[in-house]
């Protein structure tokens, strides 16, 4: 596919189409939930920047084209419900599950809370597990009226878990102490 022109002045009444040609609201649950994936998938993009040299970063790419994909299948309507093709899959999840429990293995235990923060790459990290949990809200909301791959909700939940572990794993590499809350 070739996108010859971005600017086609078709939005600018604030509707938009969806894969079929459909045209429907920028402010509605399906397009929020696109955007909050398409945000997340963004600052995912920003937070390689951040990343040490030295650091292998295709489990970041892995992640932005499972995004991509997700946001994919969301704008594809479906007059049946749930496709068994679905591009988000419990291998996904799987796969994603074992990064957490890789790099778990490698940090100390925790036992209080932590405050967001540290060195740049984690501090982008923590922002892009925070914009996970409001993609992961506007999937849920979505949910309650649309059917949706039940694979995405439980993929953006492992997804958050994984940026977190990733976070305190880049302060643990770069000797950057983590910060307890104290109420």
């Amino acid at each position: 596919m070739r996108i010859d022109k971005v600017t086609t002045k078709t939005g600018d009444q604030g509707q938009t189409s969806v894969a079929d040609g459909i045209r429907i609201s920028k402010d509605c649950d399906l397009i929020q939930a696109i955007g909050e994936i398409d945000e997340l998938n963004s600052s995912l993009g920003f937070l390689i920047n951040f990343l040490p040299e030295d650091l292998n970063k295709n489990i970041i790419f892995k992640i932005q084209h499972i995004l991509f994909n997700a946001g994919s299948e969301l704008a594809i309507p479906k007059s049946s419900g749930f496709s068994s093709q679905s591009p988000i899959t419990p291998e996904n999840i799987s796969s994603i599950e074992l990064e957490i429990d890789l790099i778990t293995q490698e940090l100390p235990p925790l036992k209080e809370f932590i405050l967001p923060g540290g060195t740049l790459a984690a501090s982008a990290c923590h922002v892009s597990r925070s914009i996970c949990r409001r993609a992961e809200r506007a999937l849920v909301r979505l949910s309650k009226h649309t059917e949706i791959n039940p694979f995405l909700l439980i993929y953006f939940n492992r997804l958050s878990d994984f940026l977190f572990v990733f976070a305190r794993a880049l302060n643990l590499t770069a000797q950057k102490p983590e910060i307890f809350w104290r109420d």
